[in-house]
């Protein structure tokens, strides 16, 4: 259920809303350790391939509808 679980699997960008939302020891402790209430997941591409990911969380509340696409466009 997380960004980075998602984007693994299939290298399109990924969000959790809000963690609140989401079941699981995972989710739990990203809530309660972390103080975390959205974040947003990104893949990283080597050569056309999924070589990992990078994830951007938020204290404050939900990020921004447009997080996903900020930066440069691919080649």
């Amino acid at each position: 259920g997380d960004p980075m679980a998602m984007i693994m699997g299939t290298g399109e960008p990924a969000r959790v809303e809000d963690w609140a939302a989401v079941p699981g020891r995972l989710a739990e402790y990203i809530r309660q350790e972390l103080d975390v209430r959205s974040s947003v997941g990104c893949s990283i591409l080597v050569e056309g391939e999924v070589w990992g990911g990078l994830a951007v969380h938020s204290k404050r509340g939900v990020l921004a509808a447009d997080t996903e696409s900020r930066g440069p466009p691919p080649p």
